[in-house]
């Protein structure tokens, strides 16, 4: 009967040790699936922190689809398709005239030299932080935007922008001879010809001939 009750105890002992080693395991399981969560919610925060990026006070950039390659420089030739969308829901293009899309045009199509005076500095901004290929919202004060009032813009009017970099690239466009320039010159020099009987004087002019312009 000894023997039988110190059996019993030790199953009994044996038992209790198996549980606790279960509770043990349990409790580490949770631990370990705890700690994933918590990587993973991590990681998405990371991922939502990345695709987010204020440009100056004012002006906020949200990453939609990640593009590839290095940044533009001030001076290269940008291709982009966008859409701006004033505070006041008005649609317009980068000089601030209205613009309505449609299922054929939902957006427009423009390049430009990156830093031109010309376009809204929130767009030279956001461009400037592009990479090829990639698209993203862009969030303004009017500042930023039309600070000065532009067409169909009211003036310091709050903006958002809808934007994707097709391209960007040195500019090689041919500078070509201005032809208004040129015949001018060259009625000048006749003009002189003839006044002064037949013979030109070297008066430097003809390096008027050699002008160029941009389109």
């Amino acid at each position: 009967m000894a023997d039988l009750a110190a059996e019993r105890a030790t199953l009994a002992a044996e038992r209790r040790a198996l549980a606790a080693a279960r509770e043990s395991f349990a409790a580490e399981r949770n631990s370990f699936a705890a700690e994933r969560v918590g990587l993973s919610q991590r990681g998405k925060k990371e991922t939502m922190d990345d695709s987010l990026v204020t440009l100056t006070p004012g002006v906020v950039k949200t990453i939609t689809r990640q593009g590839s390659g290095p940044l533009p420089k001030t001076g290269q030739l940008a291709e982009i398709s966008y859409l701006i969308c004033l505070s006041n829901s008005t649609t317009v293009d980068l000089t601030g005239q209205k613009f309505t899309p449609t299922e054929e045009e939902p957006s427009l199509v423009q390049a430009f030299n990156l830093g031109d005076k010309r376009v809204p500095a929130f767009v030279n901004m956001a461009v400037a932080s592009m990479r090829a290929g990639e698209t993203a919202e862009v969030k303004s004060i009017g500042y930023y935007a039309f600070e000065k009032g532009m067409n169909d813009v009211p003036r310091d009017v709050n903006v958002n922008l809808e934007i994707y970099l097709i391209r960007f690239g040195d500019d090689k466009r041919t500078p070509i001879r201005n032809s208004t320039l040129l015949l001018f010159f060259a009625g000048f020099l006749l003009l002189l010809f003839l006044i002064c009987g037949g013979s030109l004087p070297s008066t430097g002019l003809i390096h008027g001939l050699d002008q160029k312009a941009y389109l």
